[in-house]
């Protein structure tokens, strides 16, 4: 028995190989988090193409991604716009060169070539859903090339969200196990950094206003949808949700209302007729992102459709009059609660986040009396001064930004839209209120991880939130949906976070540096007390260490890698480690052994195998293909031929990436003269998508021996039974 070997090598396991710090990254140094993320991402990367960095917002994720960028030779970062300046500052500190592209032009009908062999995308949430033509313009970009996503919230509304992005490099095999999903996924929560302390006030309550539901829910139809029945619930969630920001919001959607209506109706006179996209727009508005639903263009009965948009355009006049009566009271009583929180923090710089740009605008009308208050939109920054560069006002929020400016030029207040909710560094500030809720919480950690943050000049940060009234709450049910969609989240990171767990467990696990010094070239057993019977063993299987768990019940042997379950194996040995007190017999031994060997097993198959292989609908066609030439080839080149389909067959299992599929429905059209050249034509197209995704990195693939062993076997015994 040698424990302390044996304990050390599961936690190498687990913690990965130990190495000295990463040189500094140009002027920057990383901090420890940031270094292990960048030794277990470019593990990941040469092990599955890419990987996922979810760390909390004010983590240092560009830095982090930087310190990645820096192993490669042409790394491309694709990401919103707004970031293209912090991003530029970042490049200089960090003298990583990187070319920059926008999301919004991979949105357009040409967007840019690619020459590169690392993709960043950054805030990878926009990457957009499927079908999309950006969605494909980056599936494109990254086929063949290793691929780092950053997203503090890679699931906004539905768990399918996080296989869509992984399928960017890992394609049709997204659909990982847990194990496996925790390697691709690098996920720390804000405990894990030096951050400051996020305390949530209680809740902020408007001065009682009529609601307007009832006006709202009573709107007569607006168009019929393809599946039947009217858009009248969809007009009203958009409403409702405008409502909920402010009576001047709602003020301002129902005139864009107005406006669209009438210009429909125009058209309708006209002979036009309106396409989905208008619509869609005059429906429910631009940024309710997440409703799908089939609309049906008008086509013959121009005279009842008219009648709809008369009745519909009358009855929105008379709540826009409505809303108009109540405007002044909402927008006052919720500017006596801003003054309110300004009393409450008269020296801490403080951001008022609304979804809608009427809200704030509403605000600052009654508030610009107030001294150091800025309105900040898409449209620019405003004070009691005149206009204000933008930069400007994020440099006042930046940190030691009200060191460096005069009494009279300082930002205490900003008024802003969800234009400051991404990509800015705001540790000046040290309060969020929150005056509306958006369609997704994941917005919502996004406005406060601006403030929240590495290098923030407080301790704590205040979060405030404005509670919506008791008629629009209960018809929304906002709650209720950001629970919802929370717990998608939750799910889709929990590997990541059970292997956080587990990191964090083992960690507090001596280091025996002096045991691994020694190594061993033996399978390593050793025996300590816990909570139950079972064991933890780490196997060599497809060049990797893994960290097998089980169970042991009379002679039947229980297996798992799953993260979740070995973090409550683990959390039941005694620390420190203390070696067991009775003797394992051999038998015992045996039996975990078995069940390993079988796992083994299992597990060389499925790497034989290509977990990754020819699975989507073009991926069968094109093997179908291939097949078909066999039948057709002269006896004496069937030989060639089988080795050129087992070559394809190859090339096809290393080619994971999303954007390999626009090069399959390319081959699949191509007519075929000749069977061979087209069989070599094809697997040298696959291999060329495949190849630069193993190797790209100038450290080289990774150095582990290949095959499949058990290595270290640490069995667990009972304290009462050591007693």
């Amino acid at each position: 028995m040698d424990t302390q070997l044996a304990t050390a090598l599961i936690r190498r396991a687990v913690l990965g190989e130990t190495e000295s710090a990463p040189p500094p990254l140009g002027a920057i140094t990383l901090h420890a988090h940031q270094s292990d993320a960048v030794r277990r991402l470019l593990a990941a990367v040469r092990r599955y193409g890419g990987a996922l960095l979810a760390d909390d917002p004010g983590m240092g994720k560009t830095f982090v991604a930087l310190a990645v960028a820096r192993e490669f030779a042409r790394p491309v970062v694709f990401a919103p716009a707004a970031v293209r300046d912090p991003w530029a500052r970042s490049r200089q500190l960090a003298q990583v060169p990187a070319t920059f592209v926008s999301l919004e032009r991979m949105s357009r009908r040409s967007p840019p070539q690619c020459d590169a062999d690392l993709v960043i995308i950054d805030e990878a949430q926009h990457v957009g859903a499927q079908g999309t033509a950006r969605r494909q313009a980056i599936a494109a970009a990254c086929a063949g090339r290793a691929v780092l996503l950053l997203s503090a919230t890679p699931v906004r509304n539905r768990l399918t969200e996080l296989e869509e992005l992984l399928a960017l490099f890992l394609g049709s095999a997204a659909r990982l196990d847990a194990e496996m999903l925790s390697r691709c996924i690098v996920r720390r929560q804000l405990s894990s950094a030096r951050l400051p302390t996020i305390v949530t006030a209680p809740p902020l309550v408007v001065p009682r206003t009529p609601t307007l539901e009832r006006e709202i829910r009573a709107l007569p139809a607006a168009v019929p949808l393809q599946e039947g029945g009217t858009a009248g619930p969809l007009v009203a969630m958009g409403l409702l949700h405008a409502r909920g920001s402010s009576v001047a919001a709602l003020g301002a959607a129902l005139r864009r209302r107005l406006q669209r209506g009438e210009a429909l109706a125009a058209a309708l006179a006209q002979g036009e007729w309106p396409n989905a996209a208008e619509l869609r727009r005059w429906l429910v508005g631009d940024d309710t992102v997440q409703l799908r639903f089939a609309l049906d263009p008008p086509r013959a009965d121009t005279h009842q459709w008219h009648e709809t948009l008369r009745a519909h355009c009358e009855a929105v006049r008379a709540l826009i009059e409505r809303a108009r009566a109540v405007e002044g009271r909402d927008t006052a009583g919720r500017a006596a609660l801003l003054r309110g929180v300004l009393r409450a923090h008269p020296d801490v710089p403080i951001i008022a986040f609304a979804q809608h740009a009427a809200t704030v605008r509403a605000l600052y009308r009654e508030l610009r009396g107030e001294p150091h208050v800025v309105l900040l939109t898409a449209d620019g920054a405003h004070s009691a001064d005149g206009r204000r560069a933008r930069a400007d006002v994020i440099a006042a929020l930046a940190p030691g930004g009200a060191a460096r400016r005069p009494s009279h030029d300082r930002v205490h207040l900003v008024l802003t839209t969800d234009v400051l909710s991404e990509g800015v560094n705001l540790q000046g500030a040290g309060v969020v209120v929150h005056f509306d809720l958006p369609w997704t919480p994941a917005r919502v950690r996004q406005r406060t991880g601006r403030v929240a943050r590495m290098g923030s000049e407080q301790t704590t940060v205040f979060e405030y939130v404005v509670a919506q009234s008791r008629e629009v709450a209960r018809t929304m049910g906002m709650q209720r949906r950001h629970k919802e969609k929370a717990r998608a989240g939750a799910r889709a990171t929990a590997a990541s976070d059970a292997r956080e767990r587990l990191r964090e467990l083992v960690g507090c696990w001596p280091s025996n540096s002096a045991a691994l010094a020694d190594g061993a070239s033996h399978l390593v057993i050793g025996s300590v007390q816990g909570m139950a019977t079972g064991f933890l063993a780490v196997v060599e299987s497809a060049g990797e260490r893994v960290l097998v768990g089980g169970t042991r019940f009379a002679r039947t042997v229980t297996l798992t890698t799953d993260p979740a379950r070995l973090v409550r194996i683990v959390a039941g040995v005694s620390v420190p480690i203390v070696p067991a007190r009775v003797s394992v017999s051999p038998r015992q031994i045996a039996d975990v052994l078995r069940a390993l060997t079988r796992l083994l097993q299992h597990r060389g198959a499925l790497a034989a195998l290509d977990a990754s292989g020819p699975r989507t609908a073009l991926r069968r066609r094109l093997m179908r293909r291939a097949m078909d030439v066999l039948p057709r080839t002269p006896v004496a080149a069937q030989g060639a031929a089988a080795a050129a389909i087992a070559q394809l067959r190859l090339a096809l299992r290393q080619a994971p990436a999303a954007g390999v599929e626009p090069v399959l429905e390319r081959v699949l059209q191509e007519p075929v003269a000749h069977d061979l050249q087209w069989l070599a034509r094809t697997s040298a197209a696959l291999a060329a998508l495949a190849t630069p995704r193993r190797e790209t990195t100038r450290g080289g693939p990774p150095t582990h021996t290949s095959g499949h062993r058990p290595i270290a076997l640490l069995l667990i015994s009972p304290r009462r039974t050591a007693e």
